[in-house]
């Protein structure tokens, strides 16, 4: 699926980035789109969109969704997480925060901010 594809479904809307949004929301705003967020899903959907919008290869991805889950069940029903998932989702989410970073250098740099 792609971003125009999330678009036309209204999972995601069309978003013109300013600074402040490329250094609080980062990857998808800076393509010019945000998620729908009165439509469910769209925490899935950012992060299913990661390949399309900054390039995160698909095995990233799916751990990636695979810990928004893990989420949603500790959320909403109290299941435990292991001090393993814990330390696989600070691992994941250090290596997200580098790839975006790296994409933003590269395809979107802020204007006066000093990174």
């Amino acid at each position: 699926m792609t971003l125009e594809n999330l678009l036309r479904i209204g999972s995601l809307k069309r978003h013109q980035p300013s600074d402040a949004d490329l250094l609080r929301l980062l990857a998808m705003l800076a393509n010019g789109f945000r998620p729908s967020s009165n439509a469910p899903g769209h925490h899935a959907t950012l992060i299913q969109s990661l390949p399309k919008s900054i390039g995160v290869q698909k095995k990233q991805m799916a751990l990636l969704d695979q810990l928004r889950r893990k989420r949603n069940l500790h959320d909403y029903t109290g299941m435990d997480v292991s001090e393993k998932e814990a330390d696989a989702c600070m691992l994941a989410a250090a290596e997200l925060f580098d790839t975006v970073e790296a994409w933003l250098r590269e395809h979107r740099p802020v204007r006066g901010a000093n990174r």
